[in-house]
């Protein structure tokens, strides 16, 4: 007997032959139920009253209500409610707004549909995730303009801090970086005491509204 408790997710997507196929494939996965899906994101958040779920995957460009607006009711509303983007839109603009309101992760439609799977995964267990385009856009754009005046951390702190809101582990930056794991720990610890937060999404919103990141 599988004891295994199902995620239970909501799809905010206004293109129908796109929403069909998503759900033909996700329906398959029995890890993952679909409980209800919308329109749009009005539709989506009349919907969340009745229904309670742990995840929504969200598009971007939506009528009556947008992504952006509807992730930021649902951060006010139903604040335990997971966000996963799902959409075409990479402009790194867009994504970093996105990460400012509190999303949990952002993953492109022409994504295979384990990384999908995955996305929904890792974020309902307490992960962020970003797709590896998105996070090549975003490492680029931030270390290209990333040189605000008022920052009074280390470059190297930057560095790491960037690759953080970029969506990295502790592991990859200690690749990237081609430094110690234990060595990246203390600096990642150094940034939560400097922020006063305890968690990779706080330090990711301090990050953006401290302007140590720019939008």
């Amino acid at each position: 007997m599988n004891t295994t408790k199902q995620i239970r997710i909501m799809i905010a997507e206004d293109h129908e032959l796109y929403l069909d196929a998503l759900l033909k494939i996700i329906n398959k996965n029995s890890s993952i139920e679909v409980v209800a899906t919308a329109s749009n994101g009005a539709d989506l958040i009349e919907k969340l009253k009745t229904n309670i779920v742990d995840l929504v995957l969200l598009d971007f460009r939506m009528p009556v209500m947008d992504g952006m607006e509807t992730a930021e009711v649902i951060k006010e509303k139903y604040p335990d409610v997971k966000i996963v983007m799902l959409t075409m839109h990479n402009r790194t603009s867009i994504i970093k707004k996105m990460i400012k309101i509190g999303i949990n992760g952002y993953i492109l439609k022409n994504s295979y549909i384990n990384e999908i799977i995955n996305a929904i995964t890792k974020v309902y267990n307490g992960e962020l995730y970003y797709g590896e385009e998105v996070k090549d856009n975003l490492i680029e754009d931030i270390i290209e303009n990333n040189d605000s005046a008022n920052v009074s951390i280390s470059s190297i702190e930057k560095r790491i801090l960037s690759l953080i809101c970029a969506g990295n582990s502790d592991l990859q930056i200690s690749e990237q970086l081609n430094m110690d794991i234990k060595i990246v720990d203390l600096f990642v610890s150094k940034l939560y005491t400097y922020s006063n937060t305890n968690t990779r999404q706080a330090l990711i919103r301090y990050a953006f509204e401290a302007n140590l990141i720019d939008i």
